[in-house]
């Protein structure tokens, strides 16, 4: 019984609590005795939203409101109790057309214009959007909204931004009833450009993976603002309205904007990315070809250092042939002219004992011969010199007679052999004063 009691207290204290909590929501506004019989006989409010104004406003496939515009009349529903019914399987244009004409209360996702403020009343701005152009990619010449002069800009139909461009005489509208289409045929290539506000081209651009299209902002300065217009005899509503956005706290306004809009600002970076990327080539290219010259030339350099080596090795190898060599031929001219002096010598003895005129002849020869021999050595010596870098040249006079007569005297027994007549002849020339006499003398061998 005990228990049950207490469980009783809690109860209605919990219950005290939420009507506490519910009279707190419903008197932190003050509402005037006009807003509060308005509220009273309003209950149910009509609303009409373009279904395609992602992510401002649009119609999920089971036909819920949703988006930023659905996100505050579901505060101000909370904090007033009013009931906001969507007109269903209207586009914007229609639903547009029949808050014109009274069969629909509010419109809840509508910017501020001139012409539209003189069928509506409009709230306070909730969010804030920026208006840009958006254009192929391939497209150099649009930079700013004066570059579509002489053009023809799609937009939306009955749009801010259509209300916008009218006041632009040199340009001509093609005017969609659907902004997804109408940036698919800026896309393909059917239009030239599109007008609309960021959020909701980026979010359809990203969705349809229309890769090939950019933003081309404009007018920096200024923002669009998002209100919800009423109709004109219901100016309770907009008071209300008011109220109730002035109570909202800015972390609650970021959640909303950080829930429905990913990207606020949008940057055409297009242009830096393809800079980027030809420098990045062109680093890159003449990276690759650095590498292979680098790899050419160490290949180069790894031969040469070879051939190197091997020219040493070979430089060394002929340094010690010819260092033998040499030695050799300095070893064998001494071999040589040790018989050649015993011959000279046994001739020389040979010519002092009684000979005829022809053995006389015939050591002569001898002599001469082993003479021109040793000579012979002599200068295969003097090469040996030349090679060794040690020679020394010398002026020596000789007689070209009897260079002559000893190569002569050295060639005979050949020419005899053959049975060949040969004779040397030699002129002598004399000037006696005016006189020129010529001698001729024979030898017949």
């Amino acid at each position: 019984m005990k228990k049950f009691f207490m469980v009783f207290i809690v109860f209605i204290l919990f219950g005290y609590s939420n009507n506490l909590t519910s009279h707190s929501e419903s008197t932190e506004i003050k509402w005037t005795e006009d807003e509060l019989r308005f509220l009273d006989e309003h209950k149910i409010v009509k609303i009409g939203i373009d279904p395609k104004f992602v992510p401002f406003e649009f119609v999920e496939k089971d036909g819920s409101h949703k988006g930023i515009s659905a996100e505050y009349l579901e505060i101000i529903s909370k904090k007033t109790g009013i009931t906001f019914e969507l007109m269903q399987n209207l586009t914007w244009p229609e639903a547009y057309d029949k808050a014109l004409n009274g069969e629909i209360d509010v419109l809840p996702g509508i910017s501020k214009t001139e012409e539209r403020k003189k069928y509506f009343l409009f709230s306070d701005p909730y969010y804030f959007f920026k208006r840009v152009i958006v254009i192929n990619s391939s497209n150099k010449s649009i930079k700013d909204i004066s570059d579509l002069e002489n053009m023809t800009v799609s937009v939306q139909r009955n749009s801010s931004h259509h209300s916008y461009l009218l006041d632009f005489e040199n340009i001509n509208l093609s005017l969609y009833d659907s902004v997804e289409v109408a940036l698919t045929n800026v896309a393909n290539g059917k239009e030239v450009a599109f007008v609309g506000n960021l959020a909701t081209t980026n979010y359809l651009i990203r969705s349809n993976g229309l890769t090939n299209l950019k933003f081309i902002s404009f007018e920096e300065e200024k923002q669009q603002s998002i209100h919800i217009a009423v109709r004109k005899d219901w100016p309770e509503l907009v008071s209300i309205v008011n109220k109730v956005l002035n109570t909202v706290e800015e972390e609650e306004k970021i959640a909303i904007s950080n829930k429905w809009i990913g990207l606020e600002n949008h940057t055409d970076y297009s242009e830096i990315i393809k800079i980027i990327a030809i420098i990045t080539s062109i680093l890159l290219v003449i990276f690759c070809v650095s590498i292979y010259w680098i790899v050419i030339l160490k290949k180069e350099i790894r031969k040469r250092i070879v051939i190197q080596k091997d020219l040493e090795r070979a430089k060394k190898e002929a340094e010690i042939a010819n260092s033998i060599k040499s030695s050799f031929m300095a070893r064998m001219s001494h071999e040589i002219r040790t018989p050649l002096n015993a011959i000279i010598g046994m001739a020389y003895l040979l010519k002092k004992t009684n000979l005829t005129v022809t053995q006389f002849m015939y050591i002569e020869k001898l002599t001469q011969a082993s003479n021109n021999m040793l000579s012979i050595i002599n200068d295969i010596l003097d090469y040996s010199k030349i090679e060794a870098g040690k020679v020394e040249i010398e002026n020596v006079s000789f007689s070209l007679d009897q260079v002559i007569q000893d190569v002569v005297s050295i060639a005979l027994y050949k020419i005899s052999e053959q049975g060949i007549d040969f004779k040397l002849k030699k002129t002598l020339k004399f000037q006696t004063g005016s006189l020129v006499i010529q001698k001729e003398f024979n030898k017949f061998y």
